[in-house]
C-alpha cells in the first residue's frame, strides 16, 4: 500500500489507531481539509512514517463525522 497519500487516525473514544488512504491526491486534499474542519490541525507526524500526518479524534461524534465523510466521498468515485 502506498503511504503517498495518506494519513493516521486515532480515536481517542474507542483506543483504535488506523492509516487512512486516498487514491488520488483530489480525494486526500478533501480528506485532509476535512479533517482539519473536523479536528484542526495534526497534531504532528507519525513516528513510523516521518511524512504521514497524525490526526486526533477526541470523541465518537468525530469518528462517526469521519465515517459519514468517507461514506460521501466513496459515493463520488467512478467505477
Amino acid at each position: 500500500m502506498s503511504l503517498q497519500y495518506s494519513v493516521e487516525i486515532y480515536c481517542a473514544h474507542s483506543g483504535v489507531s488506523m492509516v487512512l488512504p486516498w487514491r488520488h491526491e483530489a480525494e486526500f486534499k478533501d480528506g485532509v481539509a476535512f479533517l482539519r474542519g473536523l479536528v484542526g490541525e495534526p497534531v504532528g507526524q507519525t513516528k513510523r512514517y516521518p511524512d504521514q500526518d497524525f490526526y486526533y479524534l477526541e470523541t465518537e461524534d468525530q469518528f462517526a463525522a469521519l465515517i459519514e465523510f468517507l461514506r460521501a466521498q466513496d459515493v463520488k468515485r467512478p467505477d
